[in-house]
């Protein structure tokens, strides 16, 4: 897709396609970059099952529910606030005053949630580790010796 992007861009024609094929690129590669670090993921698949990554022991046994509550979840408001900050700084039609404007509240509306987030944090995990603990039990090996029942 990158290949085929960059090819369009050279040309320099079908700007409208240029641009869709270049959102699609960028939300995969983003995609991908979030699942090697979030949960780790086998980016070589076909040739290799090798899992690129290192997710914590919270996300891996907790899997969706330990995603959401475990720190590595703020890159993704992180990454839609990068988003929003460019398309915002490059518009030629917003004024100046209003770029402030509009770049102090994406900034303090990041702070805020990631303030709130990492304060509700342990009560978020305290109601997700019960789930945690009974998928570890379910998917431990008895062979391994750490399954308690």
């Amino acid at each position: 897709m990158v290949v085929v992007w960059w090819c369009i861009r050279l040309i320099g024609c079908c700007p409208y396609i240029q641009t869709l094929i270049g959102l699609v690129t960028l939300g995969g590669l983003s995609h991908l970059v979030l699942d090697v670090v979030a949960h780790s993921t086998p980016l070589l698949y076909p040739v290799s099952m090798y899992m690129f990554g290192a997710p914590s022991i919270h996300v891996r046994d907790g899997g969706l529910w330990g995603y959401l509550t475990d720190p590595i979840f703020l890159l993704e408001p992180l990454l839609l606030f990068l988003a929003a900050v460019h398309w915002v700084t490059h518009r030629s039609q917003i004024t100046p005053r209003l770029k402030k404007m509009a770049l102090l509240g994406l900034a303090t509306g990041l702070v805020v949630f990631s303030a709130a987030f990492l304060l509700s944090l342990p009560t978020l995990q305290q109601m997700v580790s019960p789930k945690v603990a009974d998928y570890r039990a379910r998917h431990t090996p008895v062979s391994a010796g750490l399954r308690t029942r």
